[in-house]
């Protein structure tokens, strides 16, 4: 063959080989997926083969043996080797080969192995077949150590033995599982057991007492009442005492005192009363002292408006000089009264942080949010051995009397519920006498009866289980005994002040007599206490600079007390409701009854004593000679004057209101200018206005004619429920007090006298 021969061949193969490679590129379309083989197989031509074993595939894919032959160990040979035998062309070792374990064509199933020819289940290292199981010989309850060997109930399997087994914290005790803390006859170790009576507690036998007992050297007492035990073991209680909530108390009936004020009203100055001087801080100082002298076991209280519409020598201090002479005084505990809102929660705040005293509250709702340092529900003190608690009522029309929003988000409960809870968690914890401080008052006495009404009354008739009720509020003198408590009430600004004995049996409170006294606190009687009267030195020098300034004469006395500013039409409110319409042109004057706090001239005391006052060490009247701190006296709450347009109708409300509460006395009676107006009691509340006209005679009518009005601010806001006018209309002005003191100065002398402009109709 030529060369050029041999290499047409040669290109033809080439080319015949590039043919099918592309060819075979073509038709495969993406690149086969190798296989994944077990061990010891190889992929030939997509199938898994063992080409030390298949004849097919013997040593290398494609080498196929001969007919007769057999692969073995990658080699075509003609028999298999001494232990394997010839199955479908390939040598295998039927001892241990799954597809054909013990002959030809016999597999194995799945889980199983081929084991000396048999098929047989497979166990992962550590484990044993047990009759077809796989158990662990360590720790197999069931074949421990060996298979069929069970352990017995409560034992476990452990290193291939069986033994009992214990849960954490428990100890194995001659085969039982048991807690040494706690097991009567295993206490602290095994074998060691309690005697009778005793129980296991933290390892230890003790004595065993049941719920509400104690152990006392091996004995159980109920400390609340065991007498030689009393409260903690070994506190022994003396002969004469009995052992009562966990305290020692006397079997002898003890002596307390109590000793009350009634809506004081920062009255720190002595009041003239029949030209006698009568109280004030220095010279109640003084009895309270002597009082406690007597009888160490006194508790001193009030029931709420201590101060509040006081008169300038407090009030120009914002109520600090009332409080600091509260704590020289030494009370013990007050409530919360109307008065005691007036300036509102922070003003609150800091007189209730500068008292030495406890304020408590028992149905005011919300105070813990609003105020710090009130007790609630109740107030206990100890005094001669015997627990006391002092229950607090604040009057539920305080947020009436007051301005809107001072009292924040408290609100007001039920005083009797209240009142009965109080006591039932007082007497829970311990407490044996139980005192309610109410500012609540009688309004009423029928001398032919001997029987009060009024609030405080009902107050005393709705609870149960008081030894005493201390009213206040309303200026009435009460000293009465209501469903077996003692209800006392003084009159107000320490005229008199109470002295109250409670014989008690200090283990139950068993009250075995009760009595009240009225001392009226006369100057003269006593040294005023040195110590207030230093307190009070330095508020007096600055007040003398403000308020001493003569303004004018009244020509007599204008009277206000006994309510009757409340009740009716009186000359010293014609003075202001006069003063403020005037001032400001207004055609209508309105003031309330309740902001008349004191008469002219007052019970301030101007150092000039050659001035003609009522009070004794001054010159003599009538007339009288009127300073600046006697309006300041009257008009003590610093309202400004308010001027607006009201509507006849608007009107005819404000004058239902005035008179709604008639025949008894209240606060938001109207004292009036510039018109007159009539009203029939017989008539229900709502319908007792029958007419109403101005000065001129020009009748007013309830429709929409428009009047001009001048009143207090305190009034506009829907105070003392004038709600008709709380309608955001009005232009303040000026305070009121300044207003009547520049109306007095322009009179120069001024006489009480009334008008008639408020008539009662048959």
């Amino acid at each position: 063959m030529s060369p050029n021969e041999r290499r047409g061949g040669e290109y033809a193969a080439l080319l015949l080989l590039m043919l099918l490679a592309l060819f075979t590129a073509g038709c495969g379309g993406d690149d086969p997926i190798p296989l994944s083989c077990s061990t010891g197989e190889i992929d030939c031509s997509g199938a898994c083969v063992d080409t030390g074993s298949d004849p097919q595939n013997c040593g290398a894919c494609g080498n196929a043996c001969a007919s007769g032959e057999v692969c073995s160990a990658g080699s075509c040979e003609t028999t298999c080797p001494s232990g394997l035998s010839e199955c479908g062309g390939a040598c295998t070792n039927t001892e241990s080969d799954n597809q054909n374990c013990g002959g030809c064509d016999v597999a194995c199933e799945p889980g199983e192995v081929c084991s000396a020819g048999s098929c047989a289940l497979t166990c992962q290292a550590s484990l044993t077949d047990c009759g077809g199981t796989c158990a662990n010989l360590q720790t197999d309850n069931a074949n421990c150590g060996a298979c069929n060997n069970p352990c017995a109930a409560g034992e476990v399997c452990s290193a291939g033995s069986c033994a009992l087994t214990c849960q954490a914290s428990l100890t194995d005790c001659g085969g039982l599982c048991t807690n040494t803390d706690t097991d009567f006859a295993n206490c602290g170790a095994c074998g060691n057991g309690c005697d009778p009576g005793e129980v296991c507690s933290a390892g230890t036998c003790a004595t065993s007492c049941q719920a509400g007992l104690t152990e006392c050297s091996g004995l159980c007492v109920n400390i609340d009442n065991d007498p030689q035990h009393c409260g903690a073991c070994g506190n022994g209680c003396a002969p004469d005492e009995v052992c009562s909530v966990g305290s020692c108390v006397g079997t002898t009936p003890v002596d307390l005192q109590f000793l009350s004020v009634s809506d004081w009203h920062g009255q720190l100055d002595p009041l003239n009363v029949n030209n006698v001087d009568i109280g004030g801080a220095a010279v109640l100082s003084s009895y309270f002292q002597a009082e406690r002298m007597m009888n160490p076991n006194t508790i001193t209280l009030t029931a709420g408006d201590a101060y509040g519409a006081s008169p300038p020598l407090s009030s120009f201090f914002d109520e600090e000089p009332a409080v600091k002479a509260m704590n020289l005084m030494g009370f013990d505990v007050d409530t919360l009264g109307n008065h005691n809102f007036d300036q509102g929660l922070g003003h609150l705040q800091t007189m209730i942080d500068l008292a030495k005293f406890k304020y408590v509250s028992s149905n005011l709702k919300n105070v813990s949010a609003n105020l710090t340092g009130v007790a609630e529900p109740y107030h206990l003190m100890t005094v001669g051995g015997v627990k006391v608690a002092v229950i607090g009522i604040t009057n539920p029309d305080a947020p009436d009397l007051t301005l809107p929003g001072n009292l924040g988000t408290i609100s007001i409960d039920d005083p009797i519920l209240a009142a009965m809870s109080a006591r039932s968690a007082a007497e829970a914890e311990g407490a044996r006498v139980f005192i309610a401080i109410a500012h609540l008052g009688a309004t009423t006495f029928d001398p032919g009866t001997g029987t009060y009404t009024g609030p405080l009354i009902d107050f005393a008739n709705g609870i149960s289980g008081f030894h005493a009720v201390f009213g206040d509020h309303t200026d009435v003198e009460v000293n009465t005994v209501v469903n077996g408590a003692l209800v006392v009430e003084n009159k107000s600004k320490g005229r008199t002040y109470a002295r109250v004995a409670l014989k008690v049996v200090p283990y139950s409170g068993a009250l075995v007599s009760s009595s009240a006294q009225f001392i009226t606190p006369v100057s003269s009687a006593v040294v005023p206490d040195p110590a207030v009267e230093a307190m009070l030195a330095p508020y007096r020098a600055d007040l003398t600079a403000q308020l001493d300034g003569v303004i004018g004469v009244a020509a007599d006395v204008f009277p206000r007390g006994n309510n009757i500013e409340r009740l009716m039409e009186v000359a010293i409110g014609d003075l202001i409701a006069d003063a403020i319409r005037l001032r400001y042109g207004t055609e209508l004057g309105f003031m309330n009854g309740g902001g008349i706090r004191a008469p002219l001239p007052s019970s301030y005391l101007p150092a000039d004593t050659m001035l003609r006052r009522t009070t004794p060490g001054y010159a003599m009247g009538p007339p009288y000679d009127l300073v600046k701190g006697d309006v300041f006296t009257v008009l003590p709450f610093g309202n400004a004057v308010i001027t607006r347009t009201v509507t006849g109708s608007q009107l005819w409300a404000m004058l239902e209101n005035s008179v709604g509460a008639l025949p008894a006395p209240a606060g938001k009676f109207g004292q009036i200018s510039g018109f007159k107006f009539t009203y029939k009691l017989s008539n229900p509340p709502g319908m007792r206005v029958l007419s109403a006209e101005k000065d001129d005679g020009t009748p007013i009518l309830p429709d929409n004619t428009t009047y001009s009005l001048a009143t207090i601010d305190f009034l506009n806001a829907g105070g003392d429920g004038y709600t008709m006018l709380a309608d955001g209309m009005g232009v303040t002005r000026d305070v009121a007090a300044d207003v009547v003191i520049d109306h007095i100065m322009a009179l120069g002398t001024i006489t009480p006298l009334t008008f008639g402009r408020i008539t009662e109709v048959p």
